[in-house]
């Protein structure tokens, strides 16, 4: 695919109304077909190895020792006030 057709696609596309909205497919799709020009099998490529991957962010140590504290610090708190209650 030639640059000029490219942009003539990404125009199209913008123009498009009841077009499936699903970006990251959709550039997934070119990077896939841009791949597949450059290598000796094209049906090796497959979308799924394209697509942008999003990971949550992982916790470090100190992040989940101190949201285990301020979730136990809540649950005894609650517990203080069921008994307060209890008592008055």
């Amino acid at each position: 695919m030639s640059s000029a057709e490219f942009v003539e696609w990404s125009v199209y596309l913008d123009m498009e109304p009841n077009m499936f909205h699903r970006e990251d497919f959709y550039w997934a799709r070119m990077i896939q077909l841009l791949k597949a020009q450059l290598v000796k099998n094209p049906n090796r490529i497959k979308l799924e190895d394209c697509l942008m991957r999003f990971e949550p962010k992982q916790k470090t140590n100190t992040e989940k020792s101190a949201a285990a504290k301020s979730f136990f610090g809540r649950l005894l708190g609650a517990a203080n006030v069921v008994k307060k209650r209890q008592k008055g």
